[in-house]
Order: C-alpha cells, then structure tokens, then sequence
C-alpha cells in the first residue's frame, strides 16, 4: 500500500482526471451497447417510428436509465427560412436519447421564417420555445444589404446570449444540421472530461467538418478526441467562458468576415481560451440534401431521398465509447489569427451594431395555447336545421379543443328584412330561445340529443352602431369596371358591419372566425387553425378555411383595415374577390381608361397585416350544405366528389399562393 502521505501529494491535474474517470464509468456501465443497437433498430424501421405515435408507447426516455444530466445544458438553433431542413433536424432530435429534459430554442432570422408548429412538436417529445431575432424584421438597404455574413454574426451572438441569460451550457446548431442520438449524453460525457483533458478550452464540440483537419480516419473510434478550433457543428459554449470572451466583442465586431472565424481570431490572439475539446467522430453532420443558405430569401428545397440516406449514414454510426477518452492532442490546423485585418476594418455603424446585439437579449416568448376565438355567423335566409348543425358541430369542437380556444359564438341578423326573418328574429331573442329551436331538430341526419348547450352564443339582431345598406347602391347597375350586383353588394355590406363590431371586441378576442351558417366543418378544422396560429412572433395569421366567404378567419386587430378596404371596393366584385385581391399588392383593379390611382388609394387596397401571411388548407376542411337553399336562392348541385380531406388547389379566386408547408398541410403566402 502506498504511504499516505504520498496520496495526498497526488497532482491535481492527474486527481481531476481520476475523478472523471469514475464519473464516466458509473455513466456508461452496461449501457453503451443498448443504446446503439436500440436506436440502429429504429432508424432501420421508420414505420414503428411514425412522427403520430401515441407518446405513451414510446421507449423509456434514457434518462431515466442513465440518471439526470449534471449540466445545466440547452439546445439552440439558429433558422432562417429552410422549412423542410429545420424539420429535418428536429426529426433527428426527437430520437436523441434524454431530449425530454432538455429546452430547446428556435431563434429566427427571417421573415418570414420557417413555420414552427409548437404543438405538433411537443406532442413528439420537443420542449420548444421561439426566439426572435432582435433584427427579424429589419429590412437592410444601401451597403448593410450586402453585408450578409455580419447580419449572421449579430444574430448568433444576439441567440446565444440570450440562451446563456438562462442556462449555463447551450449547444449550439443550425438548421441543416443532423444529429446522432447519442448526442446530449455524448455532450454530458466531453463536459465532464473537459476540466481534466483541456482545462483551458473555451468550449467543447460535437463534430467538426469532413476529415477533422486529418485527424479522423475509418478506424476513429467514438471515444477519440482532439483540440482544434471551435466551428459551427455542435458546440458547447459555457456561461462563464462566454463572459470572458465577452471582454473583447469591441475587439471582436471591428472586423468584416464570416463569425466563427472572426471568433478563432480573437481566440488565437487573447489566448486563455482558445481551444474546443472536440469528437473525432461526429454526433453532428450538415445535411447535404437540402438548397438554399441561410440568407437566400424563399422557398428552400429538399431532396428526400438524399436526406434519408444522410440520416441512415449518421444514425448508423457505433457511437458505443470506452469509460475514457482518448486524447489525440491538437489537431494540425492552420493558424487561427488573421495576419492582416487593415482591410477588413468594420465601419463603424456595423461595429455599433455588432457591439449592441450582445446587449439586446430577448425575453424568451411562447405564445399561449388557449386562444380566445369569436366566431360571427351572419345569418339571413331562415334555415334552422342547417344552422342547428353548425351549432350542434361547434358545440362538439368546443368540447374537443377547449385547452386550444376559448370560444365565443355571435349570431348576426343580415340580408332584407321578410316577413319571415322578422317572425324568426322575434321569436330568437335569446341563446336560450334559439337552443330552444334547435330541441329535437333532425341535424345531417342526427337528431340533436343534448338538453342544454354549453356553448357561449350571444344572438344579435341588430349590431351596435349599424349602418343602414345605403340606397344608392340598392339601385346600382353594373358597369365595365364595377361589376358587383345590389344582393352582392348587400352581402359585401352585411360583412363590412360584421367586421366593424369584431373590432370592437379586440380587446376579448385576439382572432375572429366569419362562418356561413350552411357550412360543415371538417374533424381537422381546428386543429389546422390551431397550428397556423401557433406560428411563432409572426403576426396572427388570415385564414382562408374553405371556398369563397364560407370560413374564413382574421386576426380581430386586422378586421377594421378590411372593412375599410371592402367598403372602398364595394361596387367592384362579389365579396370573397374582393378579399382575394386585397392579398396581393400587385392585384389588378378595374378602373375607368385614363384613370391613374395615387399612392394613397393604392395603399388602401392592401389590408393584410405587415408581417402576416395568408394560409389555405391544401385539402377541404369545410364542405357546404346549402344545397338548393342558397343565400341567392341559386339552385346549385353539390359536387360529390369533394370530401373531407380532399385535395384542394392553391388558389383563392385571383390569388395564388406562393408556397406549400406541407407541415401545416396548408398553402401559404406572406405580406412582408
């Protein structure tokens, strides 16, 4: 036995290691080569792995088996606007081993930016809050519209500083990455290595690019690593090495170039940090089946089949490691310090806005799962059993989504006044006394069973503030370039008024939902506008639920500019045209030969919230029932082929959709 004097002298360098020695072996014991052929399975059959499964049969989370993580670790992403890549990645995450405990953030830089069904994602196991981008929707002009690559730096130090204001690790990824499973577990593993192999590192890293400076070979094992520079694949920034590199952001945003390799500049020059501990063998690879960069504004593609042998490659890797790293030394890179950085000077606007990106870390934001939903219902022909359906539906989706909307239902009297609708509105004064009607009432051939309704309705037959349907328009014929006949413009009227009171209630609702009471609303109709309007810090989104006017939804803050703009463009086309061209700036209006708008009438014929979209379900979620019972009283025949979840076209009326998120199984196009 050794003396114990002796002991006690042991160096400190040599005790650390000891130390996380053991850490690592009561880790990993017995659990390394379960976890490889456990997820090589898997990977191997996708179809015991679809993305809808119920979450309760899902494997036993590895935490559980491996005890909790000791490092207070997030994960970050930066996005921009690769839609099919960032679900790519968060498809890889899903099955990395422990992601039930870890936060995960999503900061955004374009606008607009992928959308990110919040929702979708936790049912699949992802803890996902949003960020924006401090300079989201900021539009660059002059020389700043070409300075891509410091727009990039702003936005990864603006994102990590916020992340780091809440934990003391972040890993960092960007969207067209693709992770191992083994990664956080991996990540915990170099974390608690690193004080004993490179106590001077400024972070720790996940992967590096191709061969790793020569370093990596066929025979790398997943316990190899080396010290090299810190990249942009998996790395693990610590709260408090970032404070001290924070000393020298001034140093740091004075240069023009690309940010990780500004970052190995300053590094290589204030050397208390200055190397990445990092894996030889990568638990993070760039996708390589995916167009577009990160500052190419729209539609970035994917190549499926390339994207599914990227995954098979990296998920296929034995990632089974030895209770201790094998420390390669440093890898045989070239110098990291820049040698002349005169001609790279930052002008001085640039470097401000660098320096202040540090200093602008946003609160964290995710939008609420209940939203407060107002759904009108004009109502004019008199055809109780078609409205007692809609109502009798209402009520089962209240039912069914109540932790989605809080709703909140208005029957409206609209049309000409009949002797019948005046008989039907004396007689319906009350939610109660249209319940009352609907006691009993044959429904889509069901009989209404419920003795009391829950649902909230309020029965309005006269709006506060109405304007009469004015007489000149009741006698207006049509022309070349005003097309509109008086029961159109009259339907276009009722809807102004409508508008006009959802408005008024913007402070109780934050959207609204105008129903044609001879709708049927598909099972899928709520839970699509539940995750369109679960797109992150975007303003809330239109709606287009179905054909024509029959269901379509606006955020309530927006209902006031498009009465304006409907009631400006009344005598121009039907209703649902109308509201088509309002979506598009380029929309073309009649007008008489000669004539040229000004600046100011053009702009009112845009309604559309600035940093909105418009979305359309990609198939039916709303069918009519109208039948020979049209509002025009138009006998029409149904058309039998349309059902629910039928594909639908990417179009509404004169406007076409720019793109498909095929997520959100919606059409898609934005007002920037």
């Amino acid at each position: 036995m050794a003396p114990r004097g002796r002991r006690r002298t042991m160096h400190p360098e040599r005790r650390a290691l000891l130390c996380a020695f053991l850490a690592l072996l009561l880790q990993y014991a017995g659990y390394s080569v379960w976890r490889v052929g456990t997820w090589s399975e898997i990977e191997r059959k996708p179809s015991k792995k679809a993305p809808t499964r119920d979450p309760g049969t899902r494997a036993l989370p590895l935490a559980n088996k491996r005890g909790s993580f000791a490092h207070d670790l997030a994960i970050l992403i930066l996005t921009c606007n690769r839609q099919l890549s960032l679900e790519a990645l968060l498809s890889t995450l899903i099955n990395a081993d422990g992601i039930s405990a870890k936060a995960i953030y999503v900061s955004t830089d374009c606008n607009p930016g992928p959308l990110l069904n919040l929702t979708l994602w936790s049912d699949r196991g992802l803890r996902i809050e949003s960020i924006d981008s401090h300079q989201r929707h900021v539009v660059e002009t002059g020389t700043a519209k070409a300075r891509r690559d410091e727009r990039v730096t702003r936005h990864w130090l603006h994102a990590v500083n916020t992340v780091l204001l809440q934990h003391d690790y972040v890993l960092y990824l960007e969207d067209d990455h693709l992770v191992h499973p083994s990664i956080l577990y991996d990540a915990e593993a170099l974390l608690l290595m690193q004080p004993a192999l490179c106590p001077t590192c400024f972070a720790v890293q996940l992967g590096c690019h191709r061969d790793c400076w020569g370093m990596a070979s066929a025979t790398t094992t997943a316990s190899d690593v080396a010290r090299m520079e810190p990249g942009n694949m998996g790395v693990v920034y610590h709260r408090n090495t970032w404070k001290w590199f924070m000393q020298y952001v001034e140093e740091y945003c004075s240069i023009y170039g690309i940010w990780d390799v500004n970052l190995h500049h300053v590094l290589s020059i204030h050397t208390q940090h200055q190397h990445a501990l990092t894996f030889l063998k990568s638990r993070v690879v760039h996708n390589s089946a995916c167009g577009s960069d990160r500052n190419t504004v729209g539609r970035a593609g994917c190549d499926d089949v390339v994207l599914q042998q990227d995954r098979m490659r990296l998920v296929t890797q034995n990632m089974s490691m030895n209770p201790i790293l094998s420390d390669h030394g440093i890898a045989n890179m070239p110098g990291m310090t820049i040698q002349s950085t005169r001609s790279i000077r930052a002008d001085t606007d640039t470097k401000n806005r660098c320096i202040e990106s540090t200093r602008l870390a946003s609160a964290i934001v995710q939008k609420p799962t209940a939203y407060n939903l107002q759904i009108l219902i004009p109502f004019s022909r008199i055809r109780v059993r078609m409205l007692c359906f809609l109502l009798d539906s209402l009520e089962a989706f209240q039912h069914k989504y109540h932790a989605s909307f809080n709703f909140k239902v208005f029957l409206v009297r609209t049309g000409p006044a009949t002797h019948e609708t005046d008989v039907f509105w004396n007689d319906t004064t009350s939610s109660q006394a249209m319940f009352q009607k609907c006691q009993g009432v044959n429904t889509n051939n069901k009989t209404a069973t419920q003795s009391t309704f829950n649902i909230f309705l309020t029965v309005i037959s006269t709006l506060p503030s109405q304007t009469p349907f004015p007489v000149a328009l009741q006698h207006t014929k049509p022309t070349a370039t005003q097309h509109a006949e008086p029961d159109r413009m009259r339907q276009t009227w009722d809807y102004i008024q409508i508008l006009r009171y959802a408005f008024t209630r913007r402070a109780d609702a934050e959207y609204t939902l105008v129903l044609e009471d001879d709708v049927e609303l598909c099972p899928d109709f709520f839970d699509t506008l539940h995750q369109v309007l679960q797109r992150p810090h975007e303003d809330l989104p239109v709606f287009v639920g179905g054909f024509g006017g029959s269901a379509l939804g606006y955020p309530t803050v927006a209902t006031a500019g498009l009465a304006r703009f409907l009631q400006r463009r009344i005598r121009d086309s039907n209703l649902d045209v109308l509201i088509s061209k309002g979506f598009d700036a380029k929309s073309k209006w009649f007008a008489p030969v000669g004539y040229k708008a000004s600046a100011e009438e053009l702009a009112l014929d845009i309604w559309m919230p600035v940093r909105s979209c418009v979305y359309k379900p990609s198939v039916f979620l709303v069918l009519h029932r109208g039948g020979r019972e049209s509002n025009f009283g138009v006998a029409h025949t149904e058309n039998i082929e349309i059902r629910c979840g039928s594909v639908d076209e990417g179009r509404f009326f004169v406007h076409t959709f720019a793109e498909e998120v095929r997520e959100a199984v919606c059409f898609r196009s934005c007002i920037s």
